[in-house]
């Protein structure tokens, strides 16, 4: 009985959070956002998915998105701990290396050692630009770039002084430093003040033993996001064609607009096709499958002049960065969700 209570409890505090409370972006009849909640949408996904004119049983709710992380299980710290995916992960895929740990305002080493803030100082002034986000958790949230350039220290590209750099670090709480890497050309051309990262969706199939890659989305920055991509912030996503590695036009969370150019560079998006896509799909697979247990990884991947990055990877994905682009109930992801008992 205590445990249905507790079980309780959670399910209508997160519907509260993730549904209800959600903000919203859009101006919505009062009557039909009661329909969308009462269905399991946000109610913006009236507008986002066009449910005037298409079916809401073509989509996955946002309450069932909430379900997925279901799947792993047990094994979703695997992905959502970006200390432990670094170190269980970094022998099979190139991952920006780790350099310290933020934790109670100390600054600890990867060897446990504790270090001072003029190390800190030195690991910046080494590697130039690296980037301080928190180590569990994604969106996109207290993510910051701290650079060096001609003799002078600069957070998110706002020259600052070293005081700055310290009182910001003091605000972080179990964050960790990485470094950055730069990106592929046709990626900064589109828009040079983010970067521009590849969400790849890999899921399990028990049938057959093998990953595979239902959906990919390629997000772009805009000046609203700087200095992230994510869709969530203000970000952009173009839909990737799995075939060709070629874009489609973008789609915001914000607005109803279609973009085939980006709207602060003027860059042609839809049309552009990712070099070495294949190369980058297949390999991403590969590692995927050395990891059979974790039967769904969302991976946040950078293309860079050769290869690429795994910049992290996610034990879910929001759902609204892929539905934008049409309904994935009867998708190959909709089946995965239904042999997982996350849909009906």
């Amino acid at each position: 009985m205590k445990n249905y209570i507790l079980n309780l409890y959670h399910y209508t505090n997160d519907y509260l959070k993730k549904i209800i409370l959600k903000e919203k972006n859009f101006k919505i009849n009062f009557f039909t956002s009661i329909k969308m909640m009462i269905k399991g949408f946000k109610s913006d996904d009236y507008i986002l998915y066009n449910l005037e004119k298409n079916d809401p049983k073509e989509y996955i709710t946002e309450i069932e998105r909430w379900k997925t992380r279901r799947i792993n299980g047990k094994y979703n710290i695997c992905l959502d701990n970006k200390y432990i995916f670094y170190e269980m992960f970094k022998q099979y895929v190139k991952i920006p290396q780790n350099l310290f740990i933020i934790k109670g305002q100390k600054y600890i080493g990867l060897n446990n050692e504790k270090i001072d803030e003029k190390h800190i100082f030195d690991i910046i002034k080494k590697y130039e630009d690296i980037i301080i986000k928190p180590y569990i958790g994604g969106g996109g949230k207290e993510i910051f770039l701290l650079s060096y350039k001609n003799n002078n220290f600069y957070l998110d590209n706002k020259k600052v002084n070293e005081m700055e750099i310290t009182n910001k670090l003091n605000l972080c709480e179990n964050s960790i430093a990485v470094e950055f890497i730069k990106q592929a050309s046709y990626a900064r051309k589109i828009y040079k003040k983010t970067t521009n990262t590849i969400r790849i969706i890999t899921i399990y199939d028990i049938n057959t033993n093998r990953c595979y890659i239902p959906f990919a989305i390629h997000r772009f920055g805009t000046q609203q996001s700087v200095p992230v991509d994510n869709f969530c912030k203000h970000g952009l996503a173009a839909k990737i064609d799995l075939e060709t590695g070629e874009l489609s036009y973008a789609k915001s969370k914000f607005s109803k607009n279609i973009y085939e150019r980006h709207p602060d560079s003027n860059e042609l998006i839809q049309g552009v096709i990712i070099p070495n896509w294949n190369n980058m799909k297949n390999n991403i697979i590969r590692v995927a499958e050395r990891f059979p247990y974790i039967k769904y990884i969302s991976w946040d991947v950078l293309p860079e002049e050769e290869g690429f990055s795994v910049i992290e990877a996610n034990a879910s994905s929001d759902l609204d960065i892929i539905q934008i682009f049409g309904g994935i109930r009867n998708s190959d992801l909709g089946k995965f969700f239904k042999e997982n008992k996350i849909i009906r």
